[in-house]
């Protein structure tokens, strides 16, 4: 705790309910994005009975002392296998009820899911993102879903994997990475039939080692979050959405991979919790 308010960062998130961290959390200004595991995915969809009782577990405790915003359930769930993919919207919809019913209807916390770049499959600009026939089965009910309850995509944005991409075409053009990818998004929800389900990016972020060696520095990753965050506190709007907010968070506070198969590797801070550099994020 002591590094976060250090950091002064506001909103947090946070991939399973670890509940020191959230206790820790409690009376504080800062806001949670709360994670459910994928592997926690086939018993919440299953049984709306189980839902209730995570909700009752996890959230209901702190619902007086701590700023949940979002529930996000799974991680990429709809990307990994077919079993698992079929889980993710009745364990989304089990999880919402659940928490309606226990708090009748007043509780301010959104339900979500997180996809990640790879659903978009190969894309030069934005415009022409849209989402591989593979996945659109299992975004389109999901959208659905969010569109029909006011509610948000959570997507993963890691630019460095589209580094090489066009940043503009005929009509319109995009000064960063961050801002392309996240209208990619739009674009291909647009081509589904859900143009203004907002998205958050969940996470975001730029390796600072384990890649090609003049774009995984230090000094990369120091660029791309500085630039985020003063991108974001000056209340930059997309250009495909520009009505909409465009909030994120940056992937991670400690060192780590995003798969175990990754050999990026990615955080503020190494392996022995020492800070790479300081970043602010108090405004």
């Amino acid at each position: 705790m002591a590094l976060i308010r250090s950091l002064g960062i506001k909103k947090l998130r946070v991939l399973h309910p670890d509940h020191n961290l959230l206790k820790a959390l409690a009376n504080t200004n800062v806001e949670v994005n709360l994670g459910i595991p994928n592997e926690d995915l086939r018993d919440l969809a299953l049984s709306s009975e189980h839902a209730c009782q995570w909700v009752s577990n996890n959230i209901k405790p702190y619902s007086s002392s701590l700023k949940i915003r979002y529930i996000s359930v799974g991680n990429e769930g709809i990307m990994g296998e077919e079993r698992c993919r079929l889980l993710v919207l009745p364990a989304m919809q089990n999880v919402h009820n659940a928490l309606h019913y226990l708090d009748n209807g007043s509780l301010s916390i959104q339900v979500s899911t997180s996809v990640g770049m790879d659903v978009l499959g190969k894309w030069t600009t934005p415009s022409n993102a849209r989402f591989l026939d593979v996945w659109t089965p299992f975004i389109h009910p999901i959208a659905e879903f969010l569109a029909e309850n006011d509610l948000r995509l959570m997507v993963n944005v890691f630019p460095y994997s589209r580094y090489e991409s066009i940043l503009g075409d005929r009509s319109v053009h995009w000064t960063n990475s961050f801002d392309a990818a996240c209208d990619a998004f739009y674009y291909a929800m647009e081509k589904i039939g859900y143009p203004i389900v907002p998205i958050v990016p969940s996470s975001t972020g730029w390796p600072s080692a384990g890649g090609e060696p003049f774009v995984t520095t230090i000094a990369d990753l120091l660029a791309y979050n500085y630039s985020l965050v003063r991108h974001l506190t000056q209340r930059k709007r997309l250009q495909k959405n520009p009505r909409l907010p465009i909030d994120a968070y940056l992937f991670t506070l400690f060192n780590s991979k995003r798969d175990p198969g990754d050999k990026l590797e990615w955080g503020l801070s190494d392996f022995n919790m020492r800070l790479l550099y300081r970043q602010g994020f108090s405004s």
